[in-house]
Order: C-alpha cells, then sequence, then structure tokens
C-alpha cells in the first residue's frame, strides 16, 4: 500500500518503510557493524536510493530495495578492501563476507565497515590473507550414458516386497 503526498508523488506506509529499515538494521548487524552515527547515515542513504528506486516501481516490496541497495553498497566496499584483481569472478559478498568472519573483523574493527576513508592497514591486510582462494569455474562437462530400467507403479510393491522379504528368508549372519 501506498499513502499519497500532498505534491502527487507517492510515499510508502510508515510500517513498510520501519520494517525497511529494520531489514537494513539487522543485516549490518549480522555483519558486526556497529552502532553509531556512520551506520545511521549507511542506513539512510540506502533507504533514500531505495525510496527514489521505490517511487519508479511503486509495487516494488521496500525492504527488498533497500537489502538490494546495502548488498550494492557492501559489494563495491569488499571490491575496494580486497582488490578488484584478486577477487576475479567470484562475488565480493560472499568472498567478503567470509573474509569478514574469518579474520574476526566485527571483534578487531567494529567501526571499519563501510568506510573507505581510514581504513586501517592492518583491517586491509588481515581481510586479504583471510580472503579464501576462489575456485576456478566449473566446465561443461558430458554425462555418461547409462541403462535406463522401465518401470511402472504397477511394479512398486513387488519390487519393494521382493527386496524387503529377501532379507528375511536368508539365515542369520554368524556372530563374530
Amino acid at each position: 500500500m501506498q499513502a499519497p503526498v500532498a505534491d502527487g508523488a507517492a510515499e510508502p506506509e510508515p510500517i513498510e518503510h520501519w520494517l525497511a529499515v529494520r531489514r537494513l538494521e539487522s543485516s549490518l548487524q549480522r555483519l558486526g557493524m556497529a552502532r553509531n552515527r556512520h551506520r545511521d547515515l549507511v542506513i539512510q542513504n540506502c533507504m533514500a536510493r531505495a525510496l527514489g528506486r521505490w517511487r519508479q516501481q511503486p509495487r516494488a516490496d521496500l525492504s527488498a530495495l533497500a537489502l538490494e541497495e546495502v548488498d550494492d553498497a557492501l559489494g563495491r566496499w569488499f571490491s575496494f578492501v580486497l582488490g578488484e584483481e584478486s577477487l576475479g569472478e567470484q562475488s565480493p559478498i560472499l568472498v567478503g563476507q567470509a573474509a569478514l568472519e574469518a579474520c574476526q573483523a566485527a571483534r578487531h574493527w567494529p567501526h571499519v565497515l563501510l568506510t573507505y576513508d581510514q581504513v586501517p592497514s592492518a583491517f586491509i591486510e588481515a581481510m586479504r590473507t583471510a580472503q579464501l582462494t576462489p575456485t576456478p569455474p566449473e566446465l561443461p562437462g558430458s554425462m555418461l550414458e547409462q541403462d535406463l530400467e522401465f518401470w511402472s507403479l504397477r511394479d512398486l510393491p513387488t519390487r519393494f516386497l521382493g527386496r524387503w522379504t529377501r532379507g528375511l528368508s536368508r539365515p542369520a549372519a554368524p556372530a563374530a
């Protein structure tokens, strides 16, 4: 639902806006971003971009748009910290989140996430060291030919019971 505004533009329902903000906060908290003024600014910026997109597509889910915006910001930031050349074709989000967890960035550097100025060199070194080596992309292959065994639902009871009763008619194995 949407609420009309005096100038004709649409605005989301207050509960929808509140829910989108809470989801952003939760997403950033899971990454270990400290509660501070910087986090509030990141959320405001992501919400402003999400609202701009929502106004173009008022039927879209505002929370999903906001999470896409924070993912975009995180992807750019992880590319900055880890170096685009070392990421290759890998997802910056996945590699970056794994590196954050591996070097325990939330514990050691809680105020660094999504900052571009004054990023400690120790943090960048820890992130690049913790970065997992990307796996090579999958290559297309062909499946080996296998024999196809035809059966129908009428055969199911006989097949099942035959296999099940086979074990009943055999003598028990001697105990060792």
